[in-house]
């Protein structure tokens, strides 16, 4: 029977661990992944939520395609990066996007600017904030 020596499997396995943490946090992939599933999941089972941050939402958008490019590049891109059904029937997730400061700070990852900004929390949305939790 052989003996498993804890301590020698514990350097490595922390430094992966912490490796691994690392890549989690600063993974452009991982970030865009999550937030792919965020905005699926806040369009189709949080609308209200949506429908909040929409009328908080300022601006307009630059037409960039950066977001359009989150993950992988979007079908319904054209060479010049601009949307072939923009006005059309484009999905809501596009529509809606950026929902919140989340979706924007993500496009300064990717090295953007968006034209959309979010006003402050109104101080009565704060409060019922708190007393759900």
């Amino acid at each position: 029977m052989h003996n498993l020596d804890i301590n020698l499997l514990s350097e490595p396995v922390s430094r992966w661990l912490i490796h691994c943490n690392h890549f989690f946090k600063e993974s452009r992939f991982c970030t865009q992944l999550i937030g792919k599933f965020r905005r699926l999941y806040l369009v189709n089972f949080r609308k209200g939520y949506v429908r909040k941050q929409l009328k908080r939402r300022k601006g307009e958008c630059h037409q960039c395609g950066l977001c359009c490019t989150f993950l992988f590049t979007c079908p319904f891109l054209n060479r010049l990066r601009l949307c072939l059904i923009y006005g059309r029937c484009r999905p809501n997730v596009c529509k809606a996007f950026p929902i919140d400061q989340r979706d924007i700070n993500e496009i300064r990852l990717c090295g953007g600017e968006c034209g959309y900004s979010f006003d402050e929390e109104p101080l009565e949305d704060k409060k019922e904030i708190k007393k759900e939790a």
